[in-house]
């Protein structure tokens, strides 16, 4: 993924994520993730919302 603000890429760390839950982004979307920093270039998300 890539970061509105900075323009960095980013990478999504889904695996916390309820198993049920499909994440279908595609690119170009936009989506908001919650979650923590675990690395600067590596998020943990604990939620996806489209």
């Amino acid at each position: 993924m890539r970061d509105d603000a900075s323009g960095a890429a980013v990478k999504i760390d889904t695996r916390h994520l309820d198993p049920r839950y499909r994440i279908n982004a595609h690119r170009g979307d936009h989506i908001s993730v919650n979650g923590s920093w675990e690395r600067r270039d590596l998020f943990d998300a604990m939620r996806v919302v489209f």
